[in-house]
C-alpha cells in the first residue's frame, strides 16, 4: 500500500523512476525461480564482509517459508531488469580477458 505513495513522491525527486509491474500469473515464488540460473551460473556476486550479507543470504535461502521475503523480491526485480537493460552481458564481457 506504501508503494504508490513511495512511487510518487520519487517521480517529483528522481527523473527515471519507474514501478515494476509484473508479470501477469506470477507471484513472488515464480519470479524467484526465474532467476535461479543467475545464481547458479554464478552471476551473482555478494561482497564478503558487508554487514548485511548474512541477514540477507538467509532471507534468500529461507524463502518462500520465511517470514521477510522484500530482499528476495527487490533482487528478482533487479535481476530481470539487468537481464532487459542488458546490464548482465556488459558484466560477463567486462569479465572475459579474452572479450575486446
Amino acid at each position: 500500500a506504501s508503494g504508490v505513495q513511495l512511487i510518487q513522491e520519487l517521480h517529483s525527486e528522481i527523473y527515471g523512476i519507474t514501478e515494476y509491474d509484473p508479470p501477469p500469473g506470477t507471484d513472488k515464488t515464480m519470479r524467484l525461480h526465474a532467476q535461479t540460473d543467475l545464481f547458479e551460473n554464478g552471476f551473482v556476486f555478494l561482497p564478503a564482509q558487508a554487514p548485511w550479507r548474512d541477514e540477507y543470504v538467509t532471507e534468500l535461502i529461507s524463502f518462500p517459508g520465511s517470514r521477510y521475503d522484500d530482499q528476495v523480491d527487490s533482487t528478482t526485480q533487479a535481476l530481470a531488469y539487468l537481464r532487459r537493460s542488458n546490464g548482465l552481458a556488459v558484466w560477463e564481457r567486462l569479465g572475459d580477458p579474452d572479450w575486446r
